[in-house]
């Protein structure tokens, strides 16, 4: 008995804490170049706690963008229960400002205005969730943004905190009390 409450014990501490492991960090120079390619951008796949993706785009020979830029573009899928709460962003380079646009969904149809939910124009140090790009979280589903600088080349990185709900670890320890009281009638 005594090893049972030790094991159920330990499980509810585990089941009420809550650790941030996993979280993404993509880099450019190390991870790969990201998708160029409105239709099919690269997929990421987030954790809890901050995933940051540092890039660059401007203005190359690639074609990846309107005009001959280079753009980045990504998707992530948040599941039940998560959700971004802030976007935020670092840039340095000859761009005084960069574009960011925003689509709920795996890819753009297309590179105008209407082809996004959002969009918007940052610079170094910008807050784009809650503020210049969303005013909600993000919640479960698919999440595409697409990146591009056409005045220069940029250097950036944005950081996105995804939060999950946590079950109470007082439900925790209740379920676990209830299955070894039936654990214990039933060994009776």
């Amino acid at each position: 008995m005594k090893i049972l409450f030790t094991l159920a014990f330990g499980l509810a501490v585990a089941l009420g804490s809550s650790s941030a492991v996993g979280q993404l960090t993509y880099d450019e120079s190390t991870d790969g170049d990201l998708s160029g390619d409105l239709g099919v951008p690269t997929e990421l796949v987030f954790d809890v706690g901050l995933n940051t993706i540092t890039g660059g785009a401007g203005s190359t020979s690639s074609g990846g963008a309107t005009n001959g830029s280079d753009a980045d573009y990504f998707w992530f899928s948040l599941g039940a229960g998560e959700t971004v709460d802030s976007i935020s962003t670092t840039r340095t380079g000859a761009g005084a400002q960069s574009f960011i646009g925003y689509v709920a969904g795996t890819a753009f149809a297309g590179q105008t205005g209407p082809d996004t939910d959002a969009n918007t124009l940052f610079s170094d140090g910008e807050s784009l969730l809650p503020g210049g790009l969303l005013s909600a979280p993000l919640t479960a589903g698919n999440h595409a943004f697409w990146i591009q600088e056409t005045s220069g080349e940029i250097d950036y990185s944005i950081s996105f905190n995804v939060t999950a709900a946590v079950p109470e670890p007082s439900s925790a320890i209740a379920l676990i009390g209830l299955g070894l009281i039936g654990f214990v009638r039933r060994r009776r």
